[in-house]
């Protein structure tokens, strides 16, 4: 029984020490964005983007889209009440690095028919 116990204490620290956790950032005028990942293995992440119009006049924002350099492309995204929308998404074989920029372009629209694009890269 203790042998089990050990290996099990073992095998969970093992299990601890293979998880990376990944921050990266970018506010500019109009956008904030944070992506944050768990590579829980070296080749398996559960990732996030938090994207925050930051103008006063959320309202005032139709509808947004965006794609990043990681292969995530939304479309027609409403924004909720704060200004906020976070993507969460899975993958295997796709780890980022912690060292690696990403590349994201915003596209959005507002209620009166305007349209901007900003670009931005997240380090």
């Amino acid at each position: 029984m203790k042998r089990i116990c050990l290996l099990l204490l073992a095998s969970t620290l093992i299990l601890v020490g293979c998880s990376q956790i990944i921050e990266q950032s970018h506010e500019g005028d109009t956008w904030r964005v944070e992506f944050q990942t768990d590579q829980t293995i070296e080749d398996r992440e559960e990732s996030s983007f938090t994207f925050t119009y930051l103008p006063e006049n959320k309202e005032d924002v139709e509808e947004f889209s965006f794609v990043t350099s990681t292969g995530i492309t939304k479309k027609g995204i409403i924004l909720d009440q704060s200004g906020t929308h976070t993507d969460t998404s899975f993958c295997t074989g796709c780890a980022q690095s912690p060292d690696h920029p990403i590349d994201i372009e915003i596209s959005w629209i507002t209620v009166e028919g305007e349209e901007f694009d900003k670009a931005i890269t997240l380090n």
